[in-house]
């Protein structure tokens, strides 16, 4: 940027150049066709956020606290259920007030959910970094095959996934009016909801 080989504004104007009608329209009555104003409202944008921020400090404090505390938990209690988990099941299984037909169905049908979620998940991990990784191929973007792997790591993540790789890419190709390269990372994004609904049918 210093150099002047990257041009924010440019870049901006640049992708306000190839977007259709109805969004530049939509732009310009929302005041954000203007790179002076768009600074202007994300200066403010971010000045208010570093207030609310400071405010929340101490609940943010708290909650990492807390999600740091809950992990160790996690952590501790998965170590023992893992090395004694037949030794663990028996008494709990006792301890439920069902005859024992109904306990075992029971343990057996809580057993098949866990298991087919977690197959579930890392299936629809390897297939998307994979379908990620080969769409990253097809369109001549580097390393895919490291991509690939990131994206199969991200897509266990809940809410973002994969997205945080696919995501930037589709919108740099749009940016640069490759609207064809730009659907093309779709596909990833379609993969993870089609997997998502049919993995826990199919184990």
């Amino acid at each position: 940027m210093q150099g002047g080989s990257w041009n924010p504004g440019a870049f901006f104007q640049q992708f306000l150049a190839v977007l259709p009608s109805w969004a530049t329209d939509l732009l310009d009555r929302l005041g954000l066709k203007d790179l002076a104003a768009v600074q202007a409202k994300l200066s403010d944008a971010l000045g208010k956020g570093s207030v609310f921020f400071a405010s929340e400090a101490l609940d943010i404090g708290l909650g990492t606290i807390n999600f740091l505390v809950s992990f160790a938990i996690m952590l501790y209690l998965l170590f023992f259920f893992v090395r004694d988990g037949e030794g663990l099941t028996r008494p709990i299984t006792h301890a439920i007030p069902l005859p024992p037909e109904q306990q075992h169905a029971l343990v057996d049908k809580s057993t098949a959910v866990i298991r087919a979620t977690f197959k579930g998940n890392l299936l629809v991990a390897a297939v998307q970094g994979a379908l990620g990784g080969l769409i990253f191929w097809f369109l001549g973007i580097n390393a895919p095959v490291l991509w690939a792997v990131v994206m199969a790591l991200c897509s266990l993540l809940p809410a973002v996934g994969a997205a945080i790789v696919w995501f930037p890419v589709a919108v740099y190709f749009l940016a640069t009016g490759s609207f064809g390269r730009a659907l093309c990372c779709w596909p990833t994004a379609s993969s993870s909801w089609a997997w998502s609904t049919t993995s826990c049918v199919r184990f």
